[in-house]
């Protein structure tokens, strides 16, 4: 590759050698054309001084032979030759004007070309210098020739070694083709036996369900029959119940009319030692028996006032003593009479009343 490159580089310094010569002829050809632009504006300038400025017409052409051709001319009278001499300075100086327009297109092409130079230039100093470069690498690569060598052989031996490789790849795609395929068999294989223990799973859940709901069936039964049991347990349980509650009530009854009487010989026991201690008193007090008696009678009608009611209280606790035994009492008998007839522990028949014997609270009718 190196070769090559310094062939194009050398074709390129040619090729930019011919475009400067071209430029040179260029500049050269427009240099010469405007030494003759210059004589043809000194001509204009002097064309004041013959007087043929008057009449110029701007659209004719010029030409530097003009004066030689007005001199030999000299046989014709002054105004034909004034005549002629205005034509021809006017059809010089429209050719000059041509020429200076065409002399600025020049100059502009002129002006690119020195840019095209100077970028020749540089390529060609570039080139030199990558020339040198390239000579330079040259010169190292035959001091290398034999790492070059060497790296050659060392690829060539790569290259061997890549020849194995795509041979072993290419046996690696054929036995992955073939795994592919037993991979395929195989979830073929997989999917008939998810299929099967699918239809498995359900039969087996299918004889589960029955036999559960066949079972819950009979627990079903087992269960109301023992609720129909319980049922007409509690309906005898109510029943004594009921009687126990109407001999609660008739003890309670027994008990208020034996605790009013209690109450009513108190009281009689207190009016009958009142009376006394006002008899004693009237006696005691006899230089004013009116007014002793009415002051031992109002100290007597409150002591008894306060009496009875000390009475009453005292009765009404003891009634109520009274009352909490024979309420515990009757809630023990309910128990042993529930826990005799339903077979139930202690603590069983406790929360099954929901601890209504614990409370006082009486089970529901």
């Amino acid at each position: 590759s190196c070769p090559k490159e310094i062939r194009d580089l050398k074709n390129e310094l040619d090729r930019s050698e011919a475009l400067a010569n071209t430029a040179k002829e260029r500049c050269n050809a427009y240099k010469n054309e405007v030494q003759k632009l210059r004589e043809q504006i000194d001509m204009f300038k002097l064309s004041p001084q013959l007087g043929t400025l008057v009449s110029q017409p701007k659209d004719k052409p010029s030409s530097s032979e003009a004066i030689a051709v007005a001199s030999q001319e000299g046989t014709q009278s002054s105004d034909e030759l004034i005549a002629s001499l205005r034509s021809e300075l006017a059809r010089c100086l429209g050719n000059n004007r041509i020429r200076g327009d065409e002399m600025f297109s020049q100059l502009k092409e002129l002006a690119v070309l020195k840019e095209e130079k100077i970028a020749t230039t540089t390529v060609i100093n570039d080139s030199k210098v990558l020339s040198e470069d390239l000579q330079h690498a040259i010169e190292v690569m035959g001091q290398h020739k034999d790492d070059i060598e060497r790296v050659r052989t060392e690829m060539h031996e790569i290259f061997d070694e890549n020849e194995c490789y795509k041979e072993a790849i290419k046996i690696l795609q054929e036995g992955k083709a073939r795994q592919d395929e037993v991979i395929a068999n195989l979830t073929g294989h997989i999917s008939s036996l998810q299929n099967k223990f699918e239809e498995e799973k359900r039969s087996a859940v299918d004889s589960c369900k029955t036999a559960f709901e066949e079972q819950l069936r009979q627990l079903t039964d087992n269960h109301k029959q023992e609720l129909d049991v319980a049922k007409a347990e509690t309906s005898k349980m109510k029943f004594l119940y009921s009687k126990l509650c109407v001999e609660n009530s008739v003890k309670e009854a027994q008990l208020k009319g034996k605790t009013a009487a209690l109450i009513e010989n108190r009281l009689m026991t207190i009016v009958r030692m009142q009376q006394r201690e006002m008899l004693n008193a009237i006696q005691e007090h006899s230089v004013d028996p009116v007014a002793g008696a009415e002051s031992e009678l109002v100290m007597a009608h409150r002591r008894c006032e306060e009496m009875i009611i000390a009475a009453r209280i005292a009765a009404f606790d003891d009634q109520s003593k009274v009352l909490q035994r024979m309420l515990e009492e009757l809630r023990k008998d309910v128990d042993e009479m529930w826990q005799t007839e339903s077979g139930i522990p202690e603590t069983d028949a406790n929360q099954a009343t929901g601890g209504q014997s614990s409370r006082g609270a009486a089970p529901p009718r």
